[in-house]
């Protein structure tokens, strides 16, 4: 593994682990427990409507921008432009959202349809600012602002819950004004390093005519983050309005839901760095052969042991972390989580087809995904609730996941035969493992931690987790430092 992508990754998982796990697990968990399962569903549903088009307030930038940045291809007048596209794409994504909360019969709860919009349209313009900095290859900087956002809420919220007379008065206007605050500052953050590096952007205005070109070159991206965006969130509204009991499925959903995107947020972060790093490659016309395999195998130790942990161990997981959790919710958990090896493969092999710059095969295979998953929803949510909801969603990740492999294999011409019979022997020894485990009369606590240490131990020892190599950098810059 490259030592200079490694290093990065190990960083930017490292200080991402230890805070935004803690925030989902406990501090967004605490939210729901305290609002109720009804409320924060409800809550779950309106935050997938502001985000299903969020890409309005983007259309790509961020993608398009990351990529020009590190292929040398943009100055400081083309990314002020590119601002003062976004002012405009602002009020578009704004009007748009309060349209289809219209549509949708949210008339009622339009003051939360619009905060949440203005939380998103902050979320935009951070990844904007950080477009800059994963470009310029400021990676360390970037990963402290990515964690910003959680840290504040976690002292925050966390404050707030541990205090018996702040927590009884805690509604749901509140947690999404401190979710506005806190991205408020992460935009200054963001802001303030990029000044520090010497990197100013200055908001430059143009006219409406003047947004037509480049939403030209960014359309392409823009169109594979609103298709692969709908897919995974437009779950949540659908058992929101199609389920009986819609509000109280899509929190059982969302508790779910939340430990699933706190997995993805690794994947999510390997592709964030990829991304820059794929771009360069192409650019400089190298091999991305063994970047694709090592990010592969990466993502396929963390997201195969979780995801058999999850599985066996569903039922324990979710008493423990839900007072109203029952064997329903379990059943939800177990069968959503192994979308996380899914998501895992998209990241990596959507990431590569998206730094190529040629998008319509992967957007026509999304495209494919969304009818597909949509159909399901409606034929399976109003009889299966929302284990009907997840159903869907792990069919069409799994079809997604193998059309972005096929595309990646045709293009770029991946070896990937011995890839997927290694990956394939590790799920069948991580299963057989957690079987046996299952068998051991001992509490489910210790047989999930016997079960990640040994699962860990043999992807180490069949060379997919790369530990001698990380050990190996780790005392190189030990010895240089000493020099």
């Amino acid at each position: 593994m490259q030592s200079g992508f490694i290093r990065h990754i190990f960083f930017l998982i490292t200080v991402n682990l230890i805070v935004k796990p803690f925030y989902v697990l406990i501090i967004d968990r605490g939210v729901q427990n305290e609002l109720g399962t009804s409320t924060y569903g409800l809550f779950f549903a309106l935050f997938n409507l502001s985000y299903i088009i969020y890409i309005l307030s983007d259309l790509g930038i961020y993608q398009y921008h990351t990529r020009q940045v590190a292929s040398g291809n943009t100055s400081k007048w083309q990314s002020g432009q590119i601002a003062g596209v976004k002012l405009w794409l602002s009020g578009l994504y704004l009007v748009s959202l309060l349209l289809l909360a219209t549509l949708f019969g949210y008339t009622r709860f339009m003051p939360y349809v619009l905060l949440l919009g203005t939380y998103q349209l902050l979320v935009s313009w951070v990844f904007f600012l950080r477009s800059q900095l994963n470009g310029k290859g400021l990676y360390r900087v970037d990963a402290w602002v990515s964690i910003l956002d959680r840290t504040i809420l976690t002292g925050v919220i966390g404050g707030l819950l541990l205090t018996p007379v702040l927590r009884t008065r805690f509604t749901l206007l509140q947690f999404i004004a401190l979710l506005i605050f806190s991205m408020l500052v992460t935009l200054w953050a963001a802001h303030r390093f990029l000044r520090h590096h010497g990197v100013t952007i200055h908001i430059r205005p143009v006219r409406l005519t003047a947004v037509g070109p480049v939403i030209r070159q960014t359309l392409p991206f823009a169109l594979t983050v609103i298709l692969m965006t709908l897919y995974t969130r437009i779950d949540g509204i659908m058992l929101e309005r199609l389920a009986p009991g819609g509000d109280y499925q899509a929190g059982v959903y969302a508790a779910s839901y939340r430990l699933l995107d706190a997995a993805n947020m690794v994947a999510y972060l390997v592709a964030t760095l990829l991304l820059p790093i794929y771009s360069r490659h192409l650019q400089q016309g190298l091999n991305v052969g063994p970047l694709y395999r090592d990010a592969f195998k990466l993502l396929w130790v963390v997201s195969g042991i979780t995801s058999v942990a999850a599985v066996a161990f569903a039922g324990p997981i979710m008493h423990l972390l839900y007072p109203d959790a029952d064997d329903h919710w379990a059943k939800v958990f177990a069968w959503l989580m192994p979308t996380f090896v899914f998501g895992s493969i998209i990241y990596v092999a959507g990431t590569l087809v998206t730094a190529s710059g040629r998008l319509n095969a992967m957007n026509r295979a999304a495209g494919v995904s969304i009818a597909a998953n949509i159909l399901l929803n409606v034929l399976l949510i109003p009889r299966y609730l929302a284990l009907g909801a997840v159903v869907a969603t792990l069919v069409t990740q799994g079809a997604m996941a193998l059309s972005l492999v096929f595309i990646a294999y045709r293009r770029f011409q991946l070896a990937q035969t011995k890839l997927w019979l290694g990956a394939g022997g590790l799920i069948l020894i991580w299963s057989v493992l957690a079987w046996i485990l299952l068998q051991w009369e001992q509490s489910w606590m210790v047989q999930l931690v016997v079960f990640v240490l040994v699962a860990l131990a043999a992807g180490a020892v069949t060379g997919w987790l790369p530990l001698k190599t990380w050990w190996l950098e780790f005392k190189a810059r030990e010895g240089l430092r000493s020099q």
